[in-house]
């Protein structure tokens, strides 16, 4: 697929369908990952691929729960959400077959930004291989405590979960879909 057309294809999907995403794409993904640049060559990065619809399922409600907690009026960031986080049909990973984890190996911010990098890779190589994705950031505090490590077994507590991906293939024609308009750049 060229590049302006990836870019141009490439949402923040949540609607999926429930086929699974091949072993050899996933892999495909998680190599052109590494490819991506990262301060002082660091590569501080760990992934972590699940494809198990009940554990993905497990870590939304969760979250959920677990940010739920955290809303202690309607001052509270995650106030906007409480409705949808009470709602036992409503997935974080919008039931997307795949969710990939991309954690830093370190808590620098470099780090933290590499993973980025290779988290938005993760999503371009998705499109080109005509899935959709989306970056659900909303899972990470529950990513980051020792309950999701050992209920889930997740990577330690050393490991700092950067871009929780919910990947798939789209229920829609990501083509067919409505771009949200971008701004022109600012150019200083």
């Amino acid at each position: 697929m060229d590049f302006n057309k990836i870019l141009a294809n490439r949402r923040s999907t949540r609607f999926y369908k429930s086929d699974a995403v091949p072993e050899e794409d996933v892999k495909q993904m998680l190599n052109n990952a590494v490819q991506s640049p990262t301060a002082r060559n660091t590569q501080p990065w760990a992934f972590k691929a699940i494809q198990d619809v009940d554990i993905i399922k497990g870590i939304s409600d969760e979250s959920k729960k677990y940010l739920l907690s955290l809303i202690d009026g309607e001052n509270s960031p995650f106030f906007s959400y409480k409705e949808r986080f009470e709602d036992p049909d409503y997935s974080l990973f919008h039931n997307a077959p795949l969710l990939v984890i991309v954690y830093a190996t370190n808590p620098d911010i470099s780090a933290a930004m590499d993973c980025s990098m290779a988290a938005y890779t993760i999503m371009l190589n998705a499109t080109n291989l005509n899935l959709a994705s989306c970056w659900i950031g909303l899972s990470t505090p529950y990513l980051k405590t020792k309950d999701a490590v050992n209920r889930f077994a997740l990577p330690s507590v050393e490991y700092v979960p950067i871009a929780p991906l919910a990947i798939g293939y789209p229920k829609f024609p990501i083509d067919k879909l409505p771009a949200a308009e971008k701004k022109p750049p600012i150019i200083l």
